[in-house]
């Protein structure tokens, strides 16, 4: 769970700054005395957080969030009213005495 809460930590920072500067604080921080809890959570996992560092791809840009949360707004809208017009129609056919039910 900790190494967990550390890798949350370093995309935030990574959204920031950036994966180099990201990085480079890491290891900047571990080379040299660091502050009492500095990398105190995730203090034998350095490897790992700079292998995820490196293995990230890109956060998304602007335009990229704002199209997918649109496009998730739009099928979250569109598919329950699609559903329930499906399903009334359903039942105007079964029940409708001139559609031949």
């Amino acid at each position: 769970m900790r190494e967990l809460v550390e890798l949350a930590a370093d995309a935030v920072a990574v959204r920031a700054c950036g994966a180099p500067a990201v990085r480079t604080a890491l290891v900047g921080v571990t080379g040299h005395s660091a502050p009492d809890g500095a990398l105190s959570m995730a203090h034998g996992n350095l490897d790992l957080r700079l292998a995820r560092l490196e293995s990230a791809k890109a956060p998304a840009g602007r335009l990229q969030r704002l199209l997918s949360c649109g496009f998730a707004a739009a099928a979250v809208t569109a598919l329950p009213a699609i559903a329930g017009a499906a399903v009334l129609l359903a039942i105007a056919v079964v029940t409708c005495p001139l559609l031949g039910g």
